[in-house]
C-alpha cells in the first residue's frame, strides 16, 4: 500500500466497490488506532450507500483533534482495495 504524509499524517487512495458501483476515495487517513472506519456520507451517496437512519446508531468518537458525533451502520462490503496515487 502506498502512502504519502501530508502534515504527519499518513494518508492513503482507497477503491470502494459496493452494489456494482465503485469510487476511489483519496486522502483517506490511515488511522492504526481507530478500530472502526469512517466515510464521508456524501461520498458514499455516489455510489449508492446510504444511510439507514431508523436502524444506524449513533457514536461518538473521540481522536487528538477533538470529539465528532458519527453515525454507525453495519454494511456487507464488497470490496475495499488499496490504490496507488
Amino acid at each position: 500500500m502506498k502512502f504519502v504524509m501530508d502534515d504527519h499524517l499518513p494518508l492513503v487512495s482507497v477503491k470502494i466497490d459496493y452494489n456494482s458501483w465503485n469510487k476511489i476515495f483519496r486522502n483517506v487517513l490511515l488511522d492504526t488506532g481507530s478500530s472502526s472506519t469512517i466515510l464521508d456520507t456524501d461520498l458514499c451517496e455516489e455510489i449508492g450507500l446510504l444511510l439507514d437512519l431508523e436502524n444506524a446508531i449513533t457514536r461518538k468518537m473521540y481522536g487528538i483533534g477533538g470529539t465528532e458525533i458519527c453515525i454507525e451502520q453495519k454494511i456487507k462490503w464488497h470490496g475495499l482495495y488499496p490504490t496507488t496515487w
